[in-house]
């Protein structure tokens, strides 16, 4: 079942020159147990997701904090995780309850921060599609569903929802919830 969340309230915009912010995509990973990834386990996922071999350089992944975290290196773009060993607070939500199928006692999120801000439209679909090759590689049988927080969209793991992230094909978040129901 895909839902569609109502707007998060938002922090204010400092003063700062619009060129100076950086916003960013998040996606959340409900899981049923806290599990996080060690360096090894994030490298096979890039492995097996983007079709390629690590570069120390360019292309690599490595857990922080004893597990609280990591950092993925593809080319130029930093994406981070972080792991959290408790339910995701119903703020985070806009207040929304989660549906019955969702109760979760850990999740994890995967975020990019966009200098210059997110894209829009086709492009911002096309990054999706990217993020997603790694996103069906970190779905398994611990992980409920996924929450993109900035269209506020749930979906349900399920097999149809795994063989569209692995696609490769630009992803749009609402589309992929009317889809996915």
């Amino acid at each position: 079942m895909a839902r569609m969340w109502k707007s998060l309230s938002r922090k204010p915009i400092s003063p700062k020159s619009a060129e100076s912010q950086v916003s960013g995509v998040s996606i959340i990973f409900l899981q049923k147990q806290f599990e996080s990834f060690t360096t090894e386990q994030l490298i096979e996922v890039l492995k097996k997701g983007w079709r390629r071999d690590p570069d120390p350089v360019t292309f690599f992944a490595t857990s922080v904090g004893n597990g609280e975290g990591a950092v993925i290196k593809l080319n130029g773009m930093f994406i981070t995780m972080q792991f959290f060993d408790r339910r995701l607070d119903t703020s985070s939500l806009g207040e929304q309850e989660l549906p019955q199928w969702a109760i979760h006692r850990a999740h994890f999120t995967v975020t990019y921060a966009c200098p210059g801000g997110i894209p829009e439209g086709e492009v911002r679909d096309q990054f999706y599609g990217l993020l997603g090759l790694l996103c069906a590689e970190l779905i398994d049988g611990n992980i409920l569903g996924l929450f993109f927080m900035e269209e506020q969209v749930l979906l349900r793991n399920q097999p149809s929802l795994v063989q569209e992230l692995r696609s490769g094909n630009n992803i749009n978040p609402a589309r992929l919830a009317a889809t996915h129901r």
